[in-house]
């Protein structure tokens, strides 16, 4: 019995401690069943979720600067290749101006400044003055150079017609468009206004001018027989008489300017025109140079520098004459002597 008491001591033993292992085991795994609840409740790819947007977004920032700069790349090849044309018509523009070119034009630029300087009416500034003549030449595709001579003798000759400068310009400013819708050429143009800004000094439209204007600018004999109200085609009649004066031609024209205007305006530009209207542009961008160049050769240093050219012509002319009088002194020698002399050439 003993033993078998002994055995079973023994066996409670082991069954009380096999029980705290157990309970123990048992408390981990609640422990462990805890932890893996809290960790279904946990986004262990939380701190991961942004990542993908951030590359998303630097990946798009990089394929919008790769595209930008393929852009301004292609911008850059563009601007190079319209360059190289616009470089072609710089070339052309200066080869058909040429140095001789230039210097008519600054020399045409000088007149012209010094004349509306002098009809100038006070009510703008010299440079404001020109300005506005650019503007109708541009506006009429006329020459800035012949809108302007004829507006200063306009000015300087027949300044009582007019109220005003601008009044001046844009008489002028119908004149010429009246003339393109007329189909005359740059040089008809040219003749044209010569004409009329003469009949205008004059005081009447009579005789070779109307013939001129006739030519170049009908309209401007329509507008005229169209205010006077007599039939058109009798104008060379009436303008015998002395009737189509300054004050009626200028009337005239003004009072036709809507239709002018309008006329105008439906008139596809021609080839000759656009030309124009670039060489107006580039005489007001080259403006100020050749008005430095027109103060350098009146100025002190300009004056020295002509006066030395000139002298070195003279010393020039005066050597090539005293070398033409020792050819001829060598001729007349030869001349004088050939007698002598020629034995002495036979026998080498």
């Amino acid at each position: 019995m003993s033993s078998i008491s002994s055995s079973l001591t023994l066996k409670d033993r082991f069954t009380s401690i096999l029980n705290k292992g157990v309970n123990s085991v048992d408390r981990m795994l609640k422990k462990m069943n805890s932890i893996d609840k809290m960790s279904d409740g946990v986004d262990m790819s939380r701190p991961f979720k942004s990542v993908p947007t951030k590359v998303d977004s630097g990946t798009k920032r990089v394929e919008n600067f790769t595209k930008k700069t393929k852009e301004a790349v292609n911008a850059a090849n563009q601007v190079k290749s319209s360059w190289g044309g616009v470089g072609s018509v710089i070339k052309t523009a200066m080869a058909a101006f040429g140095a001789k070119k230039i210097i008519d034009i600054t020399d045409d630029m000088t007149s012209a400044k010094a004349r509306l300087k002098l009809m100038n009416d006070g009510n703008q500034s010299d440079a404001d003055l020109q300005a506005k003549i650019m503007e109708s030449a541009q506006r009429s595709r006329a020459g800035y150079l012949d809108t302007a001579s004829a507006i200063a003798k306009l000015g300087l000759n027949a300044g009582s017609a007019f109220a005003s400068n601008d009044e001046t310009i844009a008489f002028m400013e119908q004149a010429n468009k009246l003339f393109v819708i007329g189909g005359a050429s740059a040089q008809e143009q040219r003749n044209a206004m010569t004409q009329l800004t003469q009949a205008m000094a004059a005081g009447a439209l009579r005789g070779e001018e109307l013939n001129s204007i006739l030519d170049a600018g009908p309209g401007i004999a329509r507008a005229i027989e169209k205010y006077m109200g007599i039939s058109e085609g009798s104008i060379k009649s009436v303008a015998e008489q002395g009737l189509v004066t300054a004050d009626v031609v200028k009337n005239a024209l003004f009072s036709a300017a809507k239709d002018t205007n309008e006329k105008f305006e439906s008139m596809p530009k021609t080839y000759g025109q656009v030309w124009t209207q670039i060489k107006n542009k580039a005489i007001s961008a080259f403006d100020g140079i050749m008005t430095r160049i027109n103060g350098f050769l009146n100025s002190d240093t300009g004056t020295a520098i002509v006066n030395g050219i000139l002298n070195g012509i003279n010393i020039v002319a005066s050597g090539v004459s005293w070398l033409m009088d020792r050819i001829e002194s060598v001729g007349n020698t030869i001349k004088n002597n050939w007698s002598k002399i020629q034995p002495i050439i036979e026998i080498a």
